[in-house]
């Protein structure tokens, strides 16, 4: 069995991520108003679904290349479900061990009845590569800088709102932009909250720090640095 290239997964999601701000530049130079919020938010929502793919694809790159810390987890799990002389029997005569390689449709089968691997925020993503993967791929995950994690606890709630639309993700979205732990990352808010989430991608961030990029942009240069410290 060939080993899913996780470099190629990588390349392939930064080339998108490119060729998304490449077309934001010439939609929006002939629209103004409402339009290039809209806009705004279709690119954003484009490039959001392209990170959950590459999350996804990446955690089953690495798992494919080393099945070892996800077998673990499972026994783990087995064991923990059965007590008394089940559980004695299970661990004398039982176990569980996994191929070192295994493929993608084996990996989401386990991982969670075929659904897609993927994360409510980045508290979540850590655990799971915790779980999942063998140390040195973990730690190019959860090791990143902490802007960095706010940044995508920021994206996942920008993405859930234009999702949905609704009151309680908006709610969300405002009040964790307003934390302290945003600061630093392009895309807090100071006092006022967000009415359209397209002219709030389209601004610049003036507080604490100014910056220079649009948010979108910022999204859109964070995605792309972040994929290759997750995937070196």
């Amino acid at each position: 069995m060939a080993k899913i290239n996780a470099a190629k997964i990588r390349d392939k999601f930064v080339k998108r991520i490119s060729a998304l701000e490449t077309l934001h530049r010439k939609l929006i130079s002939g629209l103004s108003g409402h339009e290039t919020a809209e806009t705004a938010e279709a690119m954003f929502l484009a490039a959001a679904t392209a990170w959950e793919a590459f999350l996804n694809d990446l955690f089953v790159a690495y798992i494919n290349h080393d099945s070892s810390k996800m077998s673990q987890t499972l026994l783990n799990g087995i064991e923990a479900e059965l007590d008394g002389r089940l559980k004695r029997a299970f661990v004398r005569y039982g176990g569980l061990t996994l191929p070192k390689q295994i493929d993608r449709k084996t990996i989401l089968q386990l991982n969670s009845q075929n659904k897609n691997i993927s994360f409510s925020n980045f508290n979540q993503m850590r655990e799971l590569a915790r779980s999942r993967l063998v140390k040195s791929k973990a730690d190019l995950i959860t090791q990143i800088q902490a802007p960095d994690k706010a940044r995508i606890d920021a994206w996942i709630k920008i993405r859930n709102y234009l999702a949905h639309r609704s009151a309680a993700s908006l709610a969300e979205l405002n009040a964790l932009l307003k934390e302290e732990r945003m600061y630093h990352t392009g895309m807090c808010l100071r006092n006022n909250s967000i009415r359209s989430v397209g002219s709030y991608l389209q601004a610049r961030q003036t507080w604490p720090l100014r910056r220079a990029e649009t948010r979108l942009e910022i999204a859109f240069n964070g995605m792309r640095v972040i994929a290759g410290r997750f995937c070196p």
